[in-house]
């Protein structure tokens, strides 16, 4: 006697239903078969489930909690209630994690002669996602990086054939997987290869022997 079946809970909707993993948010989750001690997770294939804290059943139709965003892949996040002796509810891709564009501040080399590839050991930044274009570009002129490396969310290796390119200096930009770009301008100066001659002297460049 006195023993309670608690029915499956139901998530309809949840607000606000996007922010950027800079921080914890504050969720207000609606939907109906909502039970004292319920659980709040938000989960995304391939990622680790996030567990809500300072859940709060107002009623059996809204809950409140608090979830951890700091650092999420960004993309689409299932919501997920589960009351006490009861299976999960879930509002499939309920929540969208976005990323802060990234940020370009520094590039190792820095310069280059366009005869040549190079390697980018060290491009420096911040908010880099695996998955990043990187590119030099100049007027409607464009390098795509090859062999890029998101070693952390700070650093990116790569390589760049300036072979041909035309010289001065272009801007450095690094592209998410959600299309935010992050770019350093004028970061990259391409020289131009010179062949010394008895007649010229050339001030940079690379002699032919």
């Amino acid at each position: 006697d006195g023993f309670i079946i608690k029915a499956q809970a139901v998530v309809t909707s949840v607000s606000p239903n996007s922010s950027s993993n800079i921080s914890s948010i504050t969720i207000t989750i609606t939907g109906g078969n909502f039970w004292s001690g319920a659980a709040v997770k938000i989960k995304k294939v391939g990622q680790t489930d996030v567990s809500g804290t300072n859940v709060s059943v107002i009623s059996t139709t809204q809950i409140v909690a608090t979830v951890d965003l700091t650092n999420l892949a960004p993309g689409a996040w299932n919501i997920e209630v589960t009351n006490l002796e009861s299976s999960p509810g879930a509002l499939q891709n309920g929540f969208t994690v976005t990323a802060q564009a990234p940020t370009v501040s520094s590039i190792s080399p820095n310069e280059g002669f366009n005869n040549t590839s190079i390697s980018i050991t060290n491009l420096s930044g911040t908010n880099f996602f695996s998955g990043a274009i990187v590119k030099l570009t100049k007027g409607t002129n464009t390098i795509y990086a090859t062999n890029v490396v998101v070693a952390s969310n700070t650093k990116i290796t790569c390589d760049v054939d300036l072979s041909g390119e035309g010289e001065g200096e272009w801007d450095v930009k690094v592209i998410n997987t959600d299309n935010q770009t992050g770019i350093l301008s004028a970061g990259f100066t391409i020289k131009p290869y010179i062949i010394d001659s008895p007649e010229t002297s050339a001030s940079y460049g690379y002699s032919a022997g």
